[in-house]
């Protein structure tokens, strides 16, 4: 399977984001704009299946019952948090890809975040170490709500591993 590689500089992406976050209505941005936000949402499907079976793999260890899911954000959810966060760019928006594990207990979700927090992860292209970042939402629930334990991976999408790769 071939991944999508970035096409566009930040700068055409930040700029299709503006875009999108001004407009009412996210069809009214044009066809050019729209295809940098799908081509950089589709830069983030290789990372995203990546994450993806590393959670699948160790949540299934933790229970068999383990629920997996993934998704890349959708234009309409890009275009409201844009609105929201007047200073984000969308090259630098944390969560355009995103995959969770749902734990039939408290006791077994503990558990998958502990093989996390101690574990090694590698960028699969890279094998250099991935650096996370946690928000402990299950403690410290957001003011609507929102109860979860994130963890956020940093890494380099294939774009850019590649060119630094070729002394880009």
């Amino acid at each position: 399977m071939a991944w999508t590689i970035r096409q566009h500089s930040k700068g055409a992406i930040d700029r299709a984001g503006a875009a999108l976050a001004k407009a009412e209505n996210p069809a009214e941005i044009g066809n050019a704009y729209l295809a940098v936000i799908n081509n950089w949402r589709a830069c983030h499907a290789y990372p995203l299946h990546a994450v993806k079976m590393t959670l699948r793999q160790r949540a299934k260890i933790v229970s068999h019952h383990a629920l997996i899911a993934q998704r890349l954000k959708r234009l309409p959810s890009i275009a409201i948090k844009l609105k929201h966060n007047p200073a984000m760019k969308l090259s630098q928006m944390q969560d355009i890809g995103g995959c969770r594990a749902i734990m039939p207990s408290m006791k077994e979700l503990r558990k998958l975040i502990a093989a996390y927090e101690t574990s090694k992860s590698k960028n699969p292209r890279t094998g250099r170490p991935v650096q996370h970042d946690y928000d402990d939402y299950l403690l410290n629930p957001k003011p609507d709500g929102y109860r979860s334990y994130l963890s956020l991976a940093k890494t380099k999408s294939a774009f850019e591993i590649n060119n630094i790769k070729k002394g880009m």
